[in-house]
């Protein structure tokens, strides 16, 4: 008997479980996926729209998600051709599976995106003793142009060194792809680890940005940099091109590169990593990133990694003076925000160490930093006003910029 019992059992349960399967093969059979049918684009008065459909790294045929929309106003907002604020998508039902997405967007002004966007950078050339000018998709094709011009003097500055001028263009390509070129005659004249020293040349520069998927972005850098270097009396020719590639995924990018010398001079290779991840709690977000660095040691001072400050290394405590082959910082930022919307308040922690050859990495002294501001997001990036406070010697920095 208890065998009878224990064989209905086992076949109530077998029904169960086929029950559930029917069930579950119903529900993914109606949770199918959807497929682009036809694209369609709108509100453009001086673009080609052909030219955002060849643009674009998706087409008919492929799948629809909201990984699909993301990857698209990703690459129109990466054109820097159209007003970022009139960026809109929208489906309608076809038959099948199938959905019409419909791409709503608007041409930029000849010399600016966004009159907001324009004022923005124009107040921050100024304070920088400079002016730039992007004259943008004039004839409706996808290539606009550039010319800027610094006439900052001759004083030693890391941040924004000058004088320079330069002239350049860029162009949309296929599938996501957007080409960049730049001339620029310089001078620069800077002070890292206590050297000064000065460059005067010209640097010519061919970049392609590759969007392949909303987690996943390819760049590619050839740089051709002739330039008289002048450092502690001792002049001499540094002729270079720099091959680098950079990978955007998720959550890290990878930057890998090659110089080669083709005078006078050693050939350098360097590699380094940034990953960053935001979280976050309630209203707020907790942003931390680990940034590092490798580079042979022969590497010229001014191709180092250069540290400190609110750069691209940020060190907050210390001013943008520390240069090496070697680097680790750790970064972790607090954002709360505050009863004005998109306004919030800062307080971040860094702790690094920054090594000027690899080999005395170990031996180098961590740099532990705070910070305190404000920040404002927008559509394009936070403005941000900071102070930073070196926790171990003591001593402070302050910034006013704008993050992208």
């Amino acid at each position: 008997m208890k065998w009878r019992s224990m064989m209905r059992k086992f076949r109530l349960l077998f029904l169960v479980i086929i029950l559930l399967l029917t069930v579950a093969s119903s529900v993914h059979g109606e949770t199918e996926e959807l497929i682009i049918g036809d694209i369609v684009v709108k509100g453009l008065t001086r673009t080609d729209p052909q030219l955002v459909l060849k643009h674009l790294p998706v087409g008919i045929d492929d799948q629809w998600s909201a990984e699909t929309e993301a990857l698209i106003v990703q690459t129109l907002f990466g054109t820097n051709i159209f007003d970022p604020f009139s960026i809109a998508i929208s489906t309608e039902a076809m038959t099948g599976n199938k959905v019409r997405v419909i791409i709503q967007v608007e041409d930029a002004g000849y010399f600016m995106l966004h009159p907001y966007i324009y004022v923005f950078y124009l107040v921050g050339d100024l304070t920088e003793s400079q002016f730039t000018q992007r004259i943008i998709n004039p004839w409706g094709n996808g290539v606009s142009f550039s010319v800027g011009v610094n006439w900052k003097a001759d004083d030693f500055a890391n941040d924004a060194p000058g004088p320079w001028q330069s002239v350049g263009f860029d162009f949309l390509g296929a599938n996501g792809s957007i080409y960049t070129y730049e001339f620029r005659n310089f001078e620069e004249h800077k002070k890292f680890n206590q050297r000064s020293f000065e460059l005067n040349g010209q640097r010519h520069k061919l970049f392609m940005r590759h969007f392949i998927n909303p987690n996943l972005t390819m760049g590619y850098t050839l740089t051709y940099q002739n330039a008289a270097y002048l450092e502690e009396g001792t002049l001499s020719e540094q002729k270079y091109v720099i091959a680098a590639l950079r990978t955007d995924l998720a959550d890290l990018r990878i930057n890998l590169g090659h110089g080669f010398a083709l005078e006078d001079g050693a050939d350098y290779s360097y590699g380094s990593f940034n990953y960053a991840k935001s979280l976050a709690v309630a209203e707020d977000k907790v942003v931390y990133s680990l940034k590092g660095g490798l580079a042979t040691d022969h590497t010229p001072l001014n191709f180092q990694f250069l540290a400190g400050g609110y750069n691209s290394i940020p060190l907050r405590g210390h001013e943008y003076e520390l240069a090496g082959n070697a680097y680790l910082v750790n970064n972790l930022e607090y954002r709360k925000q505050l009863p004005v919307s998109d306004l919030y308040g800062l307080v971040c922690v860094d702790l690094g160490k920054v090594a000027e050859r690899a080999s005395d990495f170990t031996k180098a002294d961590f740099m532990l930093d705070a910070g305190l501001g404000l920040g404002y997001d927008t559509p394009m990036g936070m403005f941000r006003l900071e102070v930073g406070f070196d926790l171990l010697n003591g001593g402070n920095t302050w910034e006013f910029r704008f993050v992208l």
